[in-house]
């Protein structure tokens, strides 16, 4: 009995390289859309969403907890670093920090657990069979996270939901961005 093998000619791809080739496919052919909504199992892939904001593709993404950011006001706040010392030709000379040395990211729920009270808002976001499913939202400037920590350009919203009710217990937390 033989073994299948995929033909040499078919290529590797990641599923965020796949999303986006579709998604090139889709503006070659005109097909209309305004927006990209995907969930996790793509939205933690930064590559996938590198290409969103390279094809200035507006998108909402659910990731994961852990999944890092900045928060904006922190880097806004972030003063800088004077310049390195002038080289004294002994040891290695002095770096300049970054925004990344400066400003530590953290875990999506590290920030949306730490948003107050105030900041949830109910929201009704569909009709169920018992009446109005409703919902806690709450939302934080971010910038976003790279590999290794790296501080990405990438600014916009870090969005909590959380259930409400009986189910708070049995239903985990959701993070977009």
């Amino acid at each position: 009995r033989a073994k299948a093998q995929v033909p040499e000619s078919v290529r590797f791809q990641t599923k965020g390289e796949i999303a986006l080739e579709l998604i090139d496919r889709a503006r070659e052919a005109q097909v209309p859309f305004r927006w990209v909504v995907v969930d996790a199992g793509y939205g933690d892939q930064p590559p996938l969403l590198k290409g969103l904001v390279d094809r200035q593709i507006p998108h909402l993404v659910a990731v994961s907890r852990s999944t890092r950011f900045r928060r904006a006001s922190a880097v806004e706040q972030d003063s800088g670093d004077p310049p390195p010392p002038a080289y004294s030709r002994r040891g290695r000379p002095r770096k300049a920090r970054t925004v990344k040395d400066r400003v530590e990211p953290q875990e999506a729920a590290q920030i949306v657990e730490g948003l107050a009270g105030s900041a949830w808002r109910r929201v009704a976001w569909r009709d169920g069979r018992k009446g109005p499913l409703v919902k806690e939202f709450a939302r934080v400037e971010v910038f976003r996270s790279g590999l290794r920590a790296e501080h990405l350009p990438v600014r916009g919203w870090l969005i909590g939901e959380r259930p409400m009710g009986p189910e708070i217990a049995a239903a985990e937390q959701k993070y977009y961005f």
